[in-house]
């Protein structure tokens, strides 16, 4: 399992809840962190995670609309098929809490697919119609991506149009019939829905999430938020 995390420098300090769980729950073979640097320092991640350093001016026009805030962290998901030259990973937000194995999620069948996510119910109220999948928590088929040239596709968009909800409305736009969609339980927010066990909660949305003390589900997040690493390798089970 090959998991990918994109995010800038302000939220190095943010990842452990998230980073904490998957390790624990899931133990992927590998972990990238797509980020601003070449490298990080002043925080203990565990040996198995490699940093690719991404250079917006390497895909996105110095003056690009869609080049504000955040935005760049989330503009980085659509250039993964340009850094990781892996088959397939699992793209994860920071603000998700990851509470089972994701056997079953990084096995699903993307055959002449670009991507699997969670349908957002809100989506009937946007323009893409009734199926709007959030790109809080995606499944990429890189080898089809790259077949196609979809990120091409996408980042092009993003270069000329603006785009509200960035990459994420854009996959969207282009995405055709080449995606699959995912049950609920490994993108649950209150964009998506709620299940009696979810496998990923996801603080969409909530600015403040990491210290806001009212938010749904913040009981998970309290359970992660000071953890320590666990051992790598893992300790094999009795």
């Amino acid at each position: 399992m090959i998991v990918v995390y994109c995010f800038s420098r302000s939220l190095y300090g943010q990842i452990r809840p998230s980073l904490c769980s998957l390790l624990t729950n899931a133990n992927p073979e590998k972990i990238y962190f797509m980020i601003e640097d070449d490298h990080i320092d002043g925080y203990d991640f565990p040996p198995n995670i490699e940093i690719v350093q991404v250079k917006y001016t390497d895909w996105f026009r110095p003056n690009c609309q869609n080049m504000r805030g955040f935005h760049y962290m989330a503009l980085m998901k659509q250039t993964v098929s340009k850094y990781i030259k892996e088959p397939k990973c699992i793209v994860l937000d920071l603000d998700t809490i990851i509470l089972d194995d994701l056997k079953d999620l990084w096995n699903t069948d993307l055959t002449g697919k670009w991507f699997a996510g969670v349908n957002e119910y809100k989506g009937n109220q946007r323009a893409y119609g009734p199926t709007y999948v959030n790109a809080g928590v995606l499944l990429w088929n890189l080898d089809q991506v790259r077949k196609d040239g979809f990120a091409d596709r996408v980042i092009h968009l993003l270069n000329t149009k603006r785009m509200w909800l960035t990459e994420q409305d854009a996959m969207n736009e282009l995405r055709e019939n080449k995606f699959e969609l995912l049950p609920v339980r490994y993108n649950e927010s209150f964009c998506t829905g709620e299940t009696v066990n979810p496998a990923i909660v996801h603080y969409a949305g909530i600015p403040d999430w990491y210290t806001r003390r009212n938010i749904k589900r913040r009981e998970i997040l309290d359970e992660w938020i000071n953890r320590e690493f666990p051992a790598y390798p893992p300790k094999e089970k009795d």
